[in-house]
């Protein structure tokens, strides 16, 4: 690797780079007041499932040749010192970063995003046994609590405009009569936001599950209850972040949507609609972190919810799904 100097992060085991650190909240109400349990900082890493970086005491080296182009590494990095180039190759640079570098994605790309296209990210060839993933949406399609919640958690932090946010997976709700125990996968809190997530590998899985709906009504009944009976007035959101294939998620009325067998689309885009509930999918949410890293913060979650959530059902990498079920490029 070329141009590499030590990280420049104080750091005792794990560079922040490859880790999502999270604390463990018994319930909403200590997530919001930050009442954590004693000892109980995780650190939480995907790349040694992936397989696709090694830590040489001060510094990363990323093995491209298993990078399924998730990036969460770049998103984890402090100050972003690791280039994305124009094939989505990553380089980590380490302390000698510089902003403008070779085969940098070009603005012509970036301007692409959410403009009808799906995001097109590379398939890793299988050279060797030790690729576990071909690609993002393979590593998103399994062990929702290993794989896409905690890319998840990462990404979500990344993507709010403020420093001071906090994180946290897998909260337990106080809600009694729901059919099952009840947490919340991926909490955001920042400012004066609150963003909470349920994470799902696929639509497909989450269709047979049959669960999203009532999972996501009990969050919005633990949400209200909590932040009434703190007396604290924030802004909050909540959606379903989808792994696997897009195409699923297409509306039913569009003529590349997968999941019109058995009116799935149907149904889901109905629920949608009666309920008020919003789904991104983890290409979006990756083509949003893009973005951001490019751009600024007109691609923060938090604009992108105030923006789009309250006035539309959904956000592709291809666009936003508006109430019309018709896909609208975002700016």
């Amino acid at each position: 690797m070329n141009n590499v100097g030590p990280c420049p992060f104080e750091f005792s085991k794990l560079p922040p780079c490859i880790v999502v650190r999270t604390f463990q909240w018994a319930y909403l109400k200590d997530f919001l007041l930050d009442n954590r349990k004693k000892n109980t900082v995780t650190d939480l890493v995907v790349s040694h499932n992936i397989d696709c970086i090694e830590f040489k005491q001060n510094y990363i080296s990323i093995k491209n040749t298993n990078c399924i182009s998730c990036m969460f590494c770049v998103f984890g990095c402090p100050s972003n010192y690791i280039e994305i180039q124009q094939n989505f190759e990553l380089v980590a640079m380490c302390s000698n970063f510089k902003v403008d570098y070779k085969n940098k994605i070009s603005d012509n790309q970036l301007d692409s995003y959410f403009k009808g296209k799906f995001l097109a990210l590379p398939i890793v060839t299988f050279s060797h046994l030790k690729v576990k993933y071909k690609d993002f949406k393979s590593f998103t399609e399994v062990d929702e609590t290993k794989n896409i919640s905690v890319w998840g958690a990462n990404t979500i932090k990344f993507l709010s405009k403020y420093d001071n946010n906090r994180i946290g997976l897998e909260i337990k709700m106080n809600i009694q009569n729901r059919d099952r125990g009840g947490r919340l996968d991926i909490c955001l809190l920042s400012e004066n936001y609150l963003i909470v997530a349920e994470a799902k590998i696929s639509f497909k899985k989450m269709m047979q599950e049959s669960r999203y709906l009532s999972q996501m009504l009990a969050y919005e009944e633990e949400i209200t209850n909590t932040l009434e009976s703190l007396n604290i007035s924030t802004k909050y959101y909540k959606f379903l972040l989808i792994g696997g294939n897009e195409t699923d998620l297409l509306p039913p009325s569009h003529p590349n949507c997968t999941s019109n067998e058995g009116n799935q689309a149907t149904l889901f885009y109905d629920n949608l609609k009666k309920h008020s509930l919003f789904f991104i999918s983890a290409n979006a949410l990756l083509n949003l972190g893009i973005l951001k890293l490019f751009k600024g913060n007109n691609f923060a979650i938090e604009n992108i919810l105030d923006n789009i959530s309250k006035n539309g059902l959904g956000l592709l990498s291809a666009g936003f799904v508006n109430r019309e079920e018709q896909i609208c490029p975002i700016a």
